[in-house]
């Protein structure tokens, strides 16, 4: 019967190394875009919160005399909030 030659499968630690390296190296150039991504979608999320507080008011004033809401200081006075 002929003997089976036992071979190790697996990864040697320069491949890893290697791996490792180019991984890291990805990762430094789509951090930064992730960034710039992330600052944009904030900006346009209060972009937009704007847009709505703003078609709100107009409907309120119509609704209350022309009387803008109070603030938020005002309403901590008021003791409702």
């Amino acid at each position: 019967m002929p003997q089976r030659q036992h071979r190790r499968v697996g990864f040697t630690l320069i491949e890893i190394a290697i791996v490792a390296a180019i991984v890291a190296v990805l990762a430094a150039i789509v951090s930064p875009q992730f960034s710039v991504s992330a600052d944009k979608t904030k900006d346009c999320v209060v972009r937009r919160n704007i847009r709505v507080l703003r078609l709100q008011i107009d409907p309120y004033k119509l609704n209350h005399k022309g009387g803008a809401p109070r603030g938020s200081s005002d309403w901590r006075q008021s003791g409702s909030g």
